[in-house]
């Protein structure tokens, strides 16, 4: 049984379960940033920029696309069900895969930055000529230490508002 601070957050985010159409129309652009996104970084290994060093292999490109998958995964099945908490199992999946990915990729960093802007337009690149080998890793760490936050929240928010949604069809 929900009580407390829970259930009323459960509640609340039980309200919001059935999506709008402009919330499904947001998924639909977050799945096609995500694709514009992979597009970026696909230009970076067809074009051989340095950006990818060459510790970056076929797991390591696993790990890196993966994550992106699912979320244009997540994104597409938002927009065609338009409900939320029925693909939180979804997401409960993702997070400790995509937990594995970042670590992964923090612990072997086949990356360059010095490179990263390389494929955009000249006077498009200082928008990301700032970033850094060193502060990437650092927002990597933040991304772990997210990815472990939601990993634990996401299973608990999804149980709680399965249980009111439960509720409210049996008129508790």
């Amino acid at each position: 049984m929900v009580n407390g601070w829970l259930r009323m957050h459960a509640e609340a985010q039980a309200d919001k379960d059935e999506m709008s159409q402009s919330d499904r129309f947001g998924s639909v652009i977050g799945a096609f940033m995500a694709l514009l996104v992979i597009l970026f970084f696909f230009t970076h290994s067809s074009r051989d920029t340095g950006f990818f060093t060459g510790d970056f292999g076929q797991l390591q490109a696993l790990y890196f696309y993966l994550p992106q998958f699912l979320m244009i995964l997540q994104n597409v099945a938002q927009a065609a069900v338009g409900r939320k908490n029925i693909l939180r199992p979804l997401e409960i999946v993702s997070h400790p895969v995509t937990l594995v990915c970042i670590v992964s990729l923090y612990l072997s960093f086949p990356f360059d930055f010095d490179y990263f802007p390389d494929v955009l337009p000249e006077s498009l690149r200082f928008l990301v000529s700032w970033l850094s080998d060193g502060l990437v890793k650092f927002f990597m760490v933040i991304g772990i230490i997210a990815t472990i936050g939601l990993a634990i929240y996401t299973p608990i928010l999804y149980l709680s508002v399965r249980e009111v949604l439960q509720d409210r069809r049996s008129g508790i």
